[in-house]
Parts: C-alpha cells; structure tokens; sequence
C-alpha cells in the first residue's frame, strides 16, 4: 500500500544532505498558523503599548486660515494693464509670473519673514523655549542624532559651533511646520499650522499672513517710487511730444497706484475664512494610532514565525 508523502520529512532530509530547501505558500501557511498565538501575542503587546503612552502623548490642534488673491483693481492692472504697451518702452515691465499674491505665499519660506517675525514677536525662544536654560541663562545644544553629528564634525573640522537656535532653524520650522494647500481651480489656498496651544497656533497664522502682505507691499511701494522718479528724470529729458504724452500717462499712473497701495485694503492676499482652530486635538489619533500598532505587531509576529520557520 502507498504511504502518503511527508512533505515536512522530505525537507529536513534534503537539508540534512546540504540540497537546497523550497517552501511553498502550503508550508508557509502552515507555520503561520501554528505561530497564530505569537503573532497575535506581538499585535496585542504593541496596542497595549500604544494604550500606555497614548495619555503622555503631546496633544495638538490645528489652527486654519483660507486665503485667496485679492481682488483689487491696482493688482489687475499693474499685471496688465497701461505698464504693459508705454511701459515697456521705458523698461517699466510688470513681471506677469509673479502676482502679488504668489509672492506672498513665497515669502512663507523665506528668512526675511522669519527675521521680522522674530523680531516683533520673539519667535526664536516661544518656539524652542525648550532649549533654554534659565538657570544659567543660555541656549542649549540642539537634540538629535543629526545635530550630534553636525556638532561633531563641527568640532573635528575645528569650525564654530552653534548652539543657539536662528533666524534659519526658524525658517527651517515654518517650512516643515505651516503647511499650505492650494485648491486647485478656484486660487483658494488652505493654510494649518499644528501646535499644543491652540491660541499661538492661530496667532502664528495671523502674524504670517499679515507679515508676508506688508513685505509684499512695502515692495511694490518701494518700486513704485522708484518708477516715479524714474518718470520724472524722463520727463525732463525726453522732447517728442508723444513720448512726453507716453510718460505723462505712466507718471500719472504709479502716482495713482501709490496712493491706492496706501489704503488699509488687502493687497495680494485676501483672508475668506479663519483663522480658526480645532475644538478637539488633531493628534493623536487614537484609532490610527491603534490601528497602527496592532498591524505592526503582527507585522512582526510574522516575522518572528517566518525567521523560525526557515532555521528549523
């Protein structure tokens, strides 16, 4: 009578005699369910953790402010309009790739906004209070395996090290921090900025956005002036009466602009919503977090059960 096939048998006798071991998904199968209490042992010891450490978790809430471009006349017509036919003849050419307010979203990431957010709201140590040491009334080094390495090769180079945080690590924060969200279609852009204090997070957004509106127009102020008395050194050279009619009707034109760009109304940017911030914290998430651990546990409970599998 034929006797069925140890399957099992065959493999540790092929090992035995140095042959290469093949498992099929039957065999592999079979070792997962007999490893089924490990790896639900490592899922349910990972939630657990997870359980544990989830109250000493910082919570934080998310601030929200939704802006569009503004919807003013000089912002049309300074991308458009009169500067556009006598203006290029004079060299007076509106860059049309950069609107107002593509410049203010890109002062977002610039450490010109970093330095006067600094300097009107002391940023640097409200940020990285953490580093400060009040006892002996100085800065701390940065933590981190990266910032070791930084200041060890530092050190080896015989270069200075930097200890306190700047205007760059704080620009460096806004980038990875505050985090924009074009809406593609309709030119409306999101703006979120999580933080453990729900009253700086939605501070932080006011004073970005109101920074980066006065850097954008405080330039095109400036430009404007320059136009002007570009203009007027113009007038006084120029002799062809309709090149002095060309340049008559831009001087009059930035005068207009810079008066208008002195109003109190919004100049590249234009606030729809917010800010507001978020009743409930926005992390942890205690489902996620679950979620998370209990696969990973399994995840490595497989793993554990596989690398068995193969010594055996």
């Amino acid at each position: 009578m034929t006797q069925p096939i140890d399957r099992e048998s065959l493999h540790k006798a092929a090992g035995s005699g140095g042959m290469p071991i093949e498992f099929t998904l039957r065999d592999i199968a079979r070792h997962m369910w007999r490893g089924r209490y490990l790896i639900l042992a490592a899922s349910a010891l990972l939630v657990a953790t997870a359980i544990i450490i989830m109250p000493f978790m910082p919570k934080l809430y998310r601030a929200q402010l939704m802006v569009a471009p503004a919807e003013e006349r000089l912002t049309m017509e300074r991308n458009g309009g009169l500067l556009g036919g006598g203006g290029a003849m004079l060299g007076l050419v509106a860059d049309q790739r950069l609107t107002p307010f593509k410049l203010y979203l890109k002062e977002f990431e610039t450490a010109d906004l970093a330095d006067r957010l600094n300097n009107e709201h002391d940023l640097i140590h409200k940020i990285f209070a953490a580093r400060w040491d009040d006892h002996e009334n100085k800065w701390r080094p940065a933590p981190g395996p990266v910032a070791a390495i930084n200041r060890f090769l530092a050190k080896l180079l015989g270069l200075p090290i930097a200890t306190a945080p700047t205007v760059n690590d704080l620009r460096d924060y806004l980038r990875a921090r505050v985090q924009v969200d074009p809406r593609s279609g309709v030119g409306v852009n999101i703006m979120t900025f999580d933080n453990v204090d729900p009253r700086f997070a939605v501070d932080m957004l006011t004073w970005m956005h109101q920074t980066s509106e006065e850097m954008v127009r405080e330039r095109d102020v400036k430009r404007t002036r320059n136009n002007v008395a570009y203009l007027i050194k113009q007038l006084d050279a120029v002799t062809v009466e309709d090149h002095r009619n060309a340049v008559i009707g831009l001087l009059s034109k930035e005068e207009r602009d810079l008066m208008l760009l002195s109003n109190t109304n919004a100049y590249a940017a234009q606030v729809l919503e917010g800010p507001v911030v978020s009743d409930a914290p926005v992390e942890p998430r205690p489902l996620m977090l679950l979620l998370i651990a209990g696969v990973g546990g399994a995840v490595a409970g497989w793993i554990i059960v596989l690398v068995r599998m193969l010594a055996s």
